[in-house]
């Protein structure tokens, strides 16, 4: 799901890809943007085949990811191993994932 950043002065827009579902056509990404605090990225998808599935994504910059419910509201820290983000997700079930992304000190300025 590529998002677009907005360009700089003089540069161009570049697509940039925080996330990529791996080997399954099985998920609908519904939402991606920051949370109302801006602390975290929601990530809102679902699963449309009408059967359990387990959802694999690849997490590009991200270092920590809590499933929430539809309230931003965290339930439970998800693990990440090597930058991958694996969750079972029951039939036609919407899921809410909180997203952090590391910090980089130019977010700071």
């Amino acid at each position: 799901h590529p998002i677009r950043r907005s360009a700089g002065k003089g540069d161009k827009a570049s697509s940039v890809t925080p996330f990529r579902f791996i080997d399954n056509d099985s998920f609908v990404i519904s939402m991606f943007d920051k949370t109302y605090d801006g602390e975290y990225y929601l990530l809102r998808f679902y699963e449309i085949n009408g059967k359990s599935e387990r959802a694999k994504m690849a997490l590009n910059d991200f270092t920590a990811a809590y499933l929430s419910n539809m309230n931003e509201e965290i339930l439970c820290e998800l693990p990440i191993r090597d930058g991958i983000l694996e969750l079972d997700v029951p039939a036609n079930k919407i899921i809410t994932v909180l997203l952090k992304k590391k910090e980089n000190i130019n977010d700071k300025m």
